[in-house]
């Protein structure tokens, strides 16, 4: 991965420095194909202060964040849906962790499970593997506690309980482009988000061959 942003904005180089790890953080870093990353991923910012105005401060310095946290969602959202052979992209949030880090761990652990990519290929409602994810990442769960949507559908709810009703509203909603799956642990305030691809035949035949 090399992303550069570029603007004739004036930024003074300790805001440039934090705006770009804020943003890189909130989009970059919270994207999964398939949980292998490289030693020369770079994302950088370039503020050449062409347009002759002072640096930004106040609203202006605000402004600009908002800007550029939502160019580099646009385009760390163009890898997942560019991963090789990908054919949805799914925002998986856990909430209800304990903490933030355990939230953080659960969410990239059901992002990673070839398991839970595959379902989510075959547009299969199976929150049993998000739920195995979850339990094998090294937090806690009480499957008691937890709740889950799929597209916004409460199939299954604190105590395990499936919903067959909101299932069958769900199941057509996954065979969407892209959707959520919200877990609530049920358990403190930590929360965390990724967005994921999923795992297609052709992402095996890719790069089984990809020298060759």
């Amino acid at each position: 991965m090399l992303a550069y942003a570029f603007t004739d904005a004036a930024l003074a180089p300790a805001d440039a420095r934090r705006l770009l790890r804020e943003a890189s953080d909130a989009t970059f870093n919270r994207i999964v194909v398939d949980g292998d990353t490289s030693t020369n991923d770079t994302a950088a910012l370039f503020a050449n202060g062409a347009c002759g105005l002072p640096p930004l401060r106040g609203r202006g310095l605000a402004a600009f964040r908002e800007a550029l946290l939502s160019l580099l969602l646009d385009l760390a959202l163009m890898i997942v849906r560019d991963g090789e052979g990908a054919t949805r992209v799914v925002r998986l949030s856990v909430t209800g962790a304990r903490t933030a880090a355990e939230a953080t761990k659960g969410a990239r652990a059901a992002a990673s499970s070839p398991l839970v990519k595959t379902a989510v290929y075959g547009a299969d409602l199976n929150w049993g593997r998000v739920i195995a994810a979850l339990g094998r990442a090294g937090i806690a769960v009480d499957p008691g506690r937890v709740s889950m949507r799929f597209a916004g559908e409460p199939v299954l709810r604190r105590g395990m309980r499936p919903d067959p009703a909101a299932e069958r509203r769900a199941t057509p909603k996954i065979r969407a482009e892209a959707y959520a799956i919200d877990v609530d642990l049920g358990l403190g305030k930590g929360s965390d988000y990724v967005y994921f691809s999923d795992l297609s035949v052709d992402y095996v035949k890719l790069n089984s061959g990809y020298r060759s």
